[in-house]
């Protein structure tokens, strides 16, 4: 129950005789973000612990969505003792930036504050703003330092064997290289100088240069750039392809015989990666964060989107309703951007009951009757009369070209919506564009404004009302690749082609 503040320098804590893990206020949140990793929190609490938690147990794919905190030592009753996860940001300014893209899960402190946050809000907890994370466990200061030796001298001892070993099998090798050099360098000095002294290209280095490698640097720069956020290696395999194509554009930029090759080069792997980036932000990048996160049923509309925060597919309650006649259409460069909201069914009964909803035709004749005043109204009348008190929607159904202006929503398949969504993520923390997202929260926003009964909550969710749009993500983004890879082939083709027809013109 102490302040976390006051232990901000520690590196083991030893906790109360009755201090505990919470399993029951546990939570585990499932996130693209940390490499398709399940974040895992718990409150450590005592007797005299309030609401407020400044200590929580973290671990890694060890827990399940609301229970079963088996991280570490957690399960055991007799350890009150826990390491610190130090804070990376604390004297690297770098790190949200550049660093927290190559730090191991569990460094990813952000993403365990994303996990306490939906934890408060499920289970009603408040967290310290400095809340201190640690690892569960009996290890005292002195063992965790012998096994960071330990792992230090295994990782030394290991690149000491595989050096010695690369050294006894490439050392021949290198020797038939280095012979191999001199004896090229004798037949560059004998026979190649009448090729150096014109304009003159060999058919093979045209055809390596001038279109396998620019081939190649397009392909797989459209693959890694889609793909990599997407793959446990991705970012390793990126980096190694910029690495491989810098290295190559540099080598071939250096000589004036290959300059234009080096140029083709360049110019290859840029339309790569700015098709990938395209393909990434429209295609991949939703595929697969609904495929990182979990599956939900019976989800009610009332819910807090905060609780669903790691949510890639969710199937409502059979009672919620999406509301079509409050949807509203956002018209932007010809593009329809449409919203409505997903009601529980208490709000969607008084949708319909409120004066705010389309009101019933009134009667071309009606009968004498006594005066208003003298006739009492009944209270189910008053009921269906009284203005309905303001439903707050936390999900929001959208699509695009497929609403009026207002109502007549029909972004589902078939003739009613069956109840399943996919979310709709933000690509905020990418640092990416997201164009998309803003405009249907725009739609959204006008819709709770035109519809007096429903108030836009502040945690919204944005979904979108069929489970088709998986397969459509996937086959567009393939389907990218497949075609980018065949134009190139096609262009760098007729350019190697055109190469080899003016070396011969302006040879003969």
């Amino acid at each position: 129950t102490e302040p976390a503040a006051a232990f901000a320098d520690a590196a083991v804590l030893r906790f109360a005789g009755n201090a505990t893990v919470d399993d029951s206020k546990s939570l585990g949140l499932t996130m693209l973000e940390g490499g398709v990793n399940t974040f895992c929190v718990a409150p450590i609490i005592d007797r005299s612990s309030t609401a407020r938690v400044e200590f929580w147990a973290i671990g890694l794919n060890c827990c399940g969505r609301r229970s079963s905190f088996e991280c570490d030592e957690a399960g055991l009753p007799t350890n009150h003792d826990g390491y610190v996860v130090s804070d990376p940001r604390d004297g690297d300014v770098w790190f949200d930036k550049v660093g927290k893209h190559f730090a191991p899960a569990i460094a990813r402190r952000d993403l365990f504050m994303k996990a306490i946050k939906s934890a408060e809000t499920i289970h009603g907890v408040v967290s310290s703003d400095r809340a201190v994370l640690v690892r569960w466990g009996s290890a005292s200061k002195t063992d965790l330092i012998q096994k960071g030796g330990l792992a230090m001298g295994l990782f030394l001892g290991f690149s000491v064997i595989v050096s010695a070993a690369a050294a006894v099998i490439l050392s021949p090798l290198l020797k038939e290289v280095r012979e191999g050099m001199e004896a090229y360098t004798l037949y560059r000095s004998q026979y190649a100088r009448e090729a150096d002294s014109g304009p003159k290209r060999q058919f093979n280095d045209v055809i390596i240069q001038g279109f396998i490698m620019p081939l190649l640097a397009i392909v797989f720069g459209v693959l890694f750039v889609t793909w990599s956020d997407c793959w446990a290696l991705g970012d390793l395999l990126l980096g190694v392809y910029t690495i491989s194509v810098a290295g190559s554009a540099a080598a071939l930029l250096l000589s004036t015989k290959t300059f234009r090759f080096g140029v083709v080069l360049v110019l290859a792997t840029i339309v790569g990666a700015l098709v990938g980036h395209k393909n990434y932000i429209h295609n991949s990048f939703y595929f697969c964060s609904v495929m990182a996160h979990r599956s939900y049923s019976n989800v009610r509309a009332d819910a807090k989107a905060v609780e669903y925060l790691d949510a890639g597919q969710m199937r409502f309650e059979v009672g919620a309703k999406l509301a079509a006649d409050q949807s509203f259409g956002f018209l932007h460069r010809g593009v329809t951007y449409c919203a409505a909201p997903v009601v529980s069914p208490a709000c969607a009964t008084a949708t319909i009951a409120s004066p705010l909803a389309a009101p019933a035709a009134a009667p071309a004749a009606a009968p004498a009757a006594a005066p208003a005043a003298a006739m009492p109204a009944s209270p189910a009348a008053a009921s269906a009369t009284a203005l309905a008190a303001p439903c707050e929607v936390n999900f929001w159904a959208v699509g695009s070209n497929c609403c009026d202006n207002t109502g007549g929503f029909t972004c589902f398949e078939g003739s009613e919506w069956g109840h399943e969504a996919v979310v709709l993520r933000s690509m905020g923390e990418r640092k990416v564009g997201n164009e998309l997202r803003h405009k249907y929260l725009q739609a959204a926003r006008a819709a709770a404004d035109r519809n007096q009964n429903i108030i836009l909550s502040d945690e919204l969710m944005l979904l979108l009302p069929t489970s088709r749009s998986i397969d459509d993500w996937k086959g567009k983004a393939i389907g990218v690749c497949v075609l980018t890879t065949a134009l190139a082939f096609g262009a760098l083709a007729g350019l190697a082609f055109l190469s080899l027809w003016w070396d011969k013109r302006k040879g003969d």
